[in-house]
C-alpha cells in the first residue's frame, strides 16, 4: 500500500508486535517512495517467540532494529537473534502483569535514542494496550470494506478503563478503503 509506505518515511521509527512478525513477516521498509529513508524498526518480542529469519531482522542494511524483550531472556535465544543481523540492539524492558512489556518504559529508552515519533503497525491486542496506557497521540485506521468473523479485527480492541475521545482530523478513500486519522 503506497499510503503506509508515505507514512512509514515520516516516522523516527515502525513499531510492531510478534504476532505480527509470525503472520506477515514484513520487511517494515519504505519502498517506491522517491528520496524515502527507512525508520527503525522495533519488534516487541516478550518471550522470543519470533524467528531470527523474519525478514525484518535479516534487512541489516535498511537501518537498525531493535528487539524489544522482557529483562533477564535466555542469552542463547538473544545471541541467535544478534548472529543474523549486526545492526540489531536489544532492549530489555521491566515485565508487568499478564505477560506485558512495560510500554511507558520502552517509549523512555526510545526517546533516549532520539526516537521521537514511532508510527505503530498493530493488531487489536498491542493497540488496546497502547490506547489503555494512553500512549496513542494519533490514530491511523484504514477500514476496508470486508466483513471479518475473526478475533483479529478491529472491532475486537480490549481496552481497560476506557473513555477516549478522539477527534477525526482526516478521512479519504484509498482505493476500495477508507483512511480516518484521529487525533486526541
Amino acid at each position: 500500500r503506497h499510503e503506509v509506505h508515505l507514512l512509514r518515511n515520516q516516522f523516527d521509527a515502525i513499531l510492531v508486535g510478534a504476532k505480527t512478525v509470525i503472520v506477515d513477516d514484513p520487511k517494515l521498509t519504505v519502498r517506491d517512495i522517491e528520496n524515502s529513508r527507512n525508520p527503525v524498526r522495533v519488534i516487541l518480542d516478550i518471550n522470543l517467540i519470533t524467528s531470527p529469519d523474519a525478514e525484518v531482522y535479516k534487512q541489516a542494511e535498511a537501518t537498525k532494529v531493535y528487539l524489544v524483550t522482557k529483562i533477564r531472556q535466555d542469552k542463547k535465544k538473544i545471541d541467535a537473534f544478534l548472529k543474523v543481523n549486526s545492526n540489531l540492539e536489544l532492549i530489555e524492558v521491566p515485565e508487568i502483569s499478564n505477560s506485558r512489556l512495560d510500554l511507558k518504559v520502552l517509549f523512555s529508552v526510545l526517546a533516549e535514542k532520539n526516537i521521537l515519533s514511532v508510527l505503530v503497525e498493530a493488531g487489536p491486542s498491542l493497540s488496546s494496550e497502547l490506547i489503555s496506557n494512553q500512549l496513542i497521540d494519533e490514530y491511523v485506521l484504514f477500514i476496508a470494506p470486508k466483513l471479518l468473523g475473526e478475533q483479529n479485527s478491529i472491532n475486537n480492541l480490549n481496552v481497560k478503563n476506557a473513555n477516549f475521545e478522539f477527534k477525526i482530523i482526516d478521512h479519504r478513500l484509498i482505493g476500495n478503503d477508507l483512511m480516518i486519522i484521529l487525533r486526541k
